[in-house]
């Protein structure tokens, strides 16, 4: 007799709950308006911005919401972008991976992560979190981009310009 696959209930448990992943896998209590924004990403509300000052918590939500979406939707293609690739690297994707090897280790041997992807290893074409900086120069850069569930994930989205949005969001599905 063959065993049921644990992934099969931790996807029961947590496709649809972000915080209560976030609290019984990751170990953290969200601030009460990090709940709103798991609880309406949960929910399917597009485009939702978040205005706060520095050192407020955005990027640990965020990549919070990134490593939940991950592990939960299948398959699925999760872009991160950023004005520069200082803010891209060094903080959002510098907070993913970071929660990433917070990640119980069962989780972990799931995941390849390298300089700016991580990959499920079972299906790395199918479920990724890639990094692409957008700049005026290329417009396209978030262009093609098609799965399923695909997330976009814009740190400091004031600094992108609006072309980037144009050129690249309408081509997402």
């Amino acid at each position: 007799m063959s065993k049921a696959n644990p992934f099969v209930s931790f996807l029961k448990k947590y496709r649809n709950d972000p915080v209560k992943f976030v609290e019984e896998v990751l170990k953290v209590k969200p601030d009460p308006w990090q709940t709103e924004l798991l609880t309406e990403v949960a929910k399917g509300t597009r485009k939702i911005s978040v205005r706060s000052g520095h050192g407020t918590g955005k990027s640990t939500v965020a990549s919070w919401t990134i490593v939940w979406y991950f592990l939960t939707k299948h398959p699925c293609k999760i872009v991160l972008t950023a004005p520069t690739s200082s803010q891209l690297f060094d903080a959002l994707f510098s907070e993913v991976k970071s929660w990433v090897r917070k990640l119980p280790q069962a989780l972990q041997t799931l995941l390849e992560v390298t300089s700016d992807r991580v990959v499920l290893l079972s299906a790395p074409q199918d479920a990724f979190i890639s990094c692409r900086t957008a700049r005026a120069e290329v417009p396209e850069s978030l262009a093609g981009i098609h799965s399923s569930n695909v997330l976009l994930v814009v740190d400091e989205a004031s600094g992108i310009p609006e072309q980037v949005f144009e050129a690249g969001y309408g081509s997402m599905t």
